[in-house]
């Protein structure tokens, strides 16, 4: 089953996996690891095994928190899908595992980065999140697969298909990706319209990361970030070659985790 396959590859890493209820039928799956108090918490955000290359390179340097999102892992869903409602369901989490007062950096990929854009807004404007404090927020930017031989080797590894496959074979899962697509299109779209007449931006330092080769798209991807950040705010867009694309946790894995380490190093010596 996919569920047991993903829980051995993070239990082979020394995570553990967490089950959370939160309301009636609702529960967050998650797996951890913590290095104290004194360590901020990163999230990795989006379900799959996508996280299986960087949790064992990440976790000596801070504490890790990697939830399984409804739809695309095998949390229990809510009654609202929408990334605000999702993303503070997984804080709600986050606290219980960690306690609250945690210093915490939001990171996630593809639908995964949707949720931390609109929780670095909320907590930007005061919008009632959980007890912590977001020191910053890393984001990695969505693109299809690239061509490189080593990137599909290496989203293919471990089972990793097969893991997707079986997880679609839920009607639950399946109803469920799509609760978010359509959220996505209407009020997510909505909210982030309203932040930006409202100037509610992004206002702690922001790294995002994205395929440098584009795949044919012709949007700049570091510039267009730019008006979502806050002025004055520390933003640094990176983007990736050698062919990788929107599997950027996997494809290319050494890159990310060489940018995420420096963010680290540069954002948790900041206490407020």
């Amino acid at each position: 089953m996919a569920a047991v396959t993903t829980q051995k590859l993070f239990s082979s890493h020394q995570l553990t996996h967490n089950v959370t209820k939160l309301s009636p039928g609702q529960q967050v799956h998650s797996y951890s690891s913590d290095l104290g108090p004194d360590s901020p918490v990163l999230t990795l955000i989006h379900g799959y095994p996508q996280w299986r290359y960087l949790a064992p390179l990440l976790k000596s340097k801070i504490s890790l928190f990697i939830p399984e999102l409804p739809g695309y892992g095998i949390s229990h869903p809510q009654q609202s899908n929408d990334k605000r409602s999702i993303g503070t369901s997984l804080l709600q989490a986050l606290t219980s595992i960690f306690g609250p007062d945690r210093r915490v950096i939001l990171g996630g990929h593809d639908r995964g980065a949707r949720i931390c854009h609109r929780l670095a807004v909320d907590a930007a404007s005061g919008s009632g999140l959980p007890n912590i404090t977001v020191l910053g927020v890393v984001m990695l930017d969505i693109r299809i697969a690239g061509p490189s031989a080593v990137g599909k080797e290496r989203v293919a590894a471990d089972g990793a298909l097969d893991v997707y496959g079986e997880l679609f074979d839920s009607e639950e899962v399946i109803r469920y990706t799509a609760e978010d697509y359509r959220a996505g299109a209407q009020e997510d779209v909505d909210l982030q319209k309203e932040d930006q007449k409202a100037g509610r931006k992004i206002a702690v330092p922001t790294l995002v990361m994205f395929s440098k080769a584009r795949l044919g798209m012709t949007l700049d991807v570091e510039d267009s970030w730019r008006s979502w950040v806050a002025d004055g705010v520390d933003y640094k867009g990176v983007g990736v070659g050698d062919e990788r694309g929107h599997y950027l946790p996997e494809e290319a894995h050494e890159d990310v985790y060489e940018e995420v380490v420096k963010f680290i190093e540069k954002v948790a010596t900041k206490k407020d």
